[in-house]
């Protein structure tokens, strides 16, 4: 169900603040923040308001030193989103990050990325941050260790099975580790693929083609396949190359005669 829209009461808090502090905090991790956060209100908006595109948003409204704070303004950009639907997802952020705090158990509207993106903020507390801190004027808290681990419980994989996976392969990271994605239309998305370096210039050969991946399957506690460890890859005819069911038809006729 989304989150209402037009026609509430009640208070209009459209300001998210996020605080950050500690011992040489550098640019690239400031930026870090920024994104990861920026991502979070893009998903949760999102689900929230059930729209393939943002419906708020959030422009940077003040900037202050000491502790680092940086605040964002919602501003609705969707004709059917007033100010108390951006007030209600502030609160939908908060809430959802305050359970995380406290127990391993998907709040509403946290899509599986924005989990990942609030997972690397709270992991962040291991190199070099000491506080990270999110409010608005009436409620504030803390991301913790604890959210990383809670948000690997949700998402992170907990089986191995041998299996194999079709799709499209897409995007391609060669550095130090080389891993692909391929893109499984039937649930429309993105599964990791790790591959040996010796079976990367094979897996940039295949690169925007239909594949079968056969290898080690992670999977999530729901079922959810998670990463591959590739061991076979095949290419597989482009779905214009595939035969109509007419054709098919054909061939099968051909096979009982």
């Amino acid at each position: 169900m989304a989150l209402n829209s037009k026609g509430q009461h009640g208070g209009t808090d459209v300001t998210i603040t996020i605080t950050v502090d500690g011992d040489g905090i550098s640019i690239e991790d400031f930026s870090d923040v920024q994104r990861c956060f920026s991502i979070i209100l893009e998903e949760i908006d999102k689900e929230a308001f059930e729209s393939a595109k943002r419906s708020v948003r959030w422009n940077i409204s003040s900037v202050s030193t000491g502790s680092v704070n940086l605040t964002f303004s919602g501003v609705p950009i969707s004709s059917n989103i007033d100010l108390k639907s951006v007030s209600n997802l502030v609160e939908s952020v908060q809430s959802g990050i305050s359970v995380l705090a406290e127990k391993a158990q998907r709040p509403r509207f946290f899509s599986d990325r924005a989990l990942k993106q609030l997972e690397s903020l709270a992991k962040k507390l291991d190199h070099g941050m000491q506080v990270l801190k999110l409010g608005s004027e009436t409620h504030v808290v803390s991301i913790t260790k604890d959210i990383a681990r809670n948000v690997d419980e949700i998402i992170g994989p907990r089986f191995e099975s041998y299996g194999s996976i079709e799709g499209c392969l897409d995007g391609a990271n060669i550095h130090k580790d080389p891993y692909f994605h391929i893109y499984t239309a039937l649930n429309d998305r993105l599964i990791k693929c790790n591959v040996d370096k010796k079976m990367t210039q094979r897996m940039l050969d295949c690169l925007g083609q239909r594949v079968y991946i056969y290898g080690l399957i992670q999977s999530r506690n729901d079922g959810e396949r998670v990463s591959i460890l590739v061991q076979e890859i095949e290419v597989l005819p482009s779905e214009d190359e595939l035969p109509t069911i007419q054709e098919m038809i054909g061939i099968l006729a051909e096979d009982n005669n």
